[in-house]
Parts: structure tokens; sequence; C-alpha cells
């Protein structure tokens, strides 16, 4: 629970004695500072794999409960094959590989593999994703994943604002004809904040129907190998907005989604930000409160 914090290059393995999680960054109860977040950098989690053990657990690979924190290369993996040979869903026991609870947490570069819940959930709010890869477990059985509804990427239900760019699910049901619903699930109104997401179909069985919610076509036995979800976009250009509107930012990064009291890409202030906000480096290049032209309220 302090600011700046930086943590690189570094294993972190799960052991025969049942873990919560391998990181826990903060407690939950700190809000970490725009102006010196804190940083995790070329982090690798494994739950399983070497033959030193017969068989490790956790529940979560990494745990980011503080808010301001950008990870940069990190890949979750629980193995699907061990020194041992390949692994079942009884073996290696993990969760989730990434949980994120912290406000204004931006992930760089991020794979997860092979967990049996859903391998990222997210519940924090303003959470951004630049890249994103995944494969979903390949032992598990219907009940065990297609019916329990989980997924590769999972924004919590109450979430408000959250953008992704990049987020693929892949999919291998090696052992079993597995029908999920979809890829990705998060909120509807969050649904135009993921920039080309995608399912692929690697081989196996099963399917995959939709992408994100119940939205695009199916991958897998019978459908596509890959499939994007690219809607057109629905932007409506106004002249004025609320504070804590979703909206634009402004100059190079017109498109990219903010609310409220946030910072932008470019570390100027949410259009859309009250007044008093001063969390940001740079304060807003142009203010929709204020009636400010060429923003789009959505």
């Amino acid at each position: 629970d302090v600011d700046g914090v930086r943590v690189a290059g570094m294993i972190f393995e799960a052991g025969p004695v049942a873990s919560r999680t391998l990181i826990q960054w903060g407690t939950g109860l700190y809000a970490g500072s725009p102006l010196n977040p804190g940083v995790m950098s070329d982090i690798y989690g494994r739950v399983g794999g070497p033959g030193r053990y017969p068989n490790v657990l956790t529940t979560k690979m990494v745990t980011v409960a503080s808010g301001h924190v950008v990870g940069d290369n990190l890949w979750l993996w629980r193995a699907d094959h061990t020194a041992a040979g390949v692994t079942t869903p009884v073996d290696n026991r993990c969760q989730h590989g990434l949980e994120v609870t912290g406000d204004d947490v931006t992930m760089y570069g991020l794979a997860v593999e092979h967990t049996l819940q859903d391998l990222t959930l997210w519940t924090g709010e303003r959470g951004r994703t630049f890249f994103y890869q995944s494969e979903l477990p390949y032992g598990v059985d219907q009940q065990q994943w297609g019916d329990a509804g989980y997924v590769g990427y999972r924004v919590g239900p109450i979430v408000q604002s959250h953008e992704a760019w990049g987020v693929g699910v892949y999919h291998y049901f090696r052992d079993h004809s597995v029908t999920a619903q979809s890829g990705i699930a998060c909120p509807d109104h969050l649904v135009p904040y993921f920039h080309s997401p995608l399912t692929v179909f690697l081989n196996g069985n099963g399917v995959v129907k939709h992408v994100i919610n119940q939205l695009g076509n199916a991958s897998g036995v019978g459908a596509a190998g890959s499939t994007h979800y690219c809607p057109s976009a629905s932007k409506i250009p106004q002249e004025q907005c609320n504070v804590g509107d979703v909206v634009s930012c402004s100059g190079t990064f017109w498109g990219t989604a903010c609310r409220g009291n946030q910072c932008c890409p470019d570390s100027s202030t949410c259009p859309s930000a009250s007044a008093d906000f001063a969390g940001c480096p740079k304060p807003k290049a142009v203010d929709c409160t204020a009636g400010a032209t060429g923003i789009f309220v959505v």
C-alpha cells in the first residue's frame, strides 16, 4: 500500500501447500497514485511443470487489489503438461490467473492459460488491457466448463468503465466435446469498448458459440477456425456531456473512452471529469461539461 513499487523479472511457482494467491498486490484499501503508479514487469507465474512436486495448487496466481498499478508482460500458466506428461483438471489446480479488484489498473501484454475457472476476473473500475492472449483448459468437460459459464476474460457485472484492445481467447478442448457460450463476458454497456476481440479454435473438440456475450460468430468444430467481433462504431458527436459520462478522449486518442474522474492515455484529464478533479498529470484538453465541441458521448 505504497506508491511507486517496482517488481520485475521474476518467476512465481505454486507449491504443494495450498495458497490463496502467488502475488498479492495491496490490501484493497489503497487507491494508489496516477503520478507514481506501481509497476510489475516481466512476471511469470506457473502452477505445475517441473517434476519436483507431484502436484501443486493455488487459488489465483496474481491478485491486484491496489489502484493505479501497471502490468507489463505477464504470463500466468497453469500447466497443460508437466515433466510427467499431460495434465487433467484434478492436477495443479488453479481457479484464476489474474484477479483485479483495484481501480485504474492497466495491463500491457497479458497472457493467462488453462486455469479452471474464469482465466481473468476484473471487478475494479477503469481497467484497461492492451493485448491479451489466453488458452482455455484442455481437459475440462461440459459440466466443468460450458455449463458453469466460465470464460477467458470476465469483467464483473457492476463495473461501469473498462476498455480492452486485442483480447484473444483460444480453445483446444482436448478430451471432451465442450460447448461454451462465449470467450469474453462483460456488462452489455461495455461491449463497444472491447476493440477487435476474437476467439480461435486451435484443435480438438467442441465450440465457443460467441466472441463476447451473445455477439460474434462461433469458432470450433463445424464453425470457423477463428472469428472476430468488430461492430461498426455507433458514437454520436455531441457538444455537451454530464460529469461522469462515458466520452472520448481528445487529440491523438480521440476514440479512446474515458469516464469522469480518470486520465486519458496521454495523461490528460478526461473531458467528463468533475471541475475539482486534479488526479491527472495534465488538465483537460477540452471540457465537454462546459459545452466543448468534438466530443462524443455514448
